[in-house]
């Protein structure tokens, strides 16, 4: 086996929430949507698919505009606000609470 043929491609991967970027990912260029979809449960802006309103992929560049309910996104922001005020050790703590 050449040493060639085990080398990973990694490309950058942009996401837009409601026209704001919001992330950049290196990764592969697999199963991007599900990528971008899990992100958005993991960061709190999506609960259900029923919050993500559109995702749509850029054609010319490996990206996607996401359109998500605006509350949603207003609840992202309070809780990055908390934890920009917290200890470390509190901040996983108040997410949880915030989220409820």
């Amino acid at each position: 086996m050449q040493a060639d043929s085990a080398a990973v491609e990694e490309v950058p991967v942009w996401l837009e929430v409601n026209g704001a970027p919001a992330v950049t990912w290196m990764c592969t260029p697999d199963q991007l949507e599900e990528l971008a979809t899990g992100w958005l449960h993991g960061e709190g802006y999506i609960e259900t698919l029923d919050d993500l309103l559109k995702l749509r992929p850029c054609a010319p560049d490996l990206g996607f505009w996401a359109d998500v309910r605006p509350e949603r996104v207003a609840a992202v922001r309070d809780v990055e606000e908390v934890e920009a005020g917290l200890p470390l050790e509190l901040q996983e703590h108040e997410v949880r609470r915030q989220r409820r």
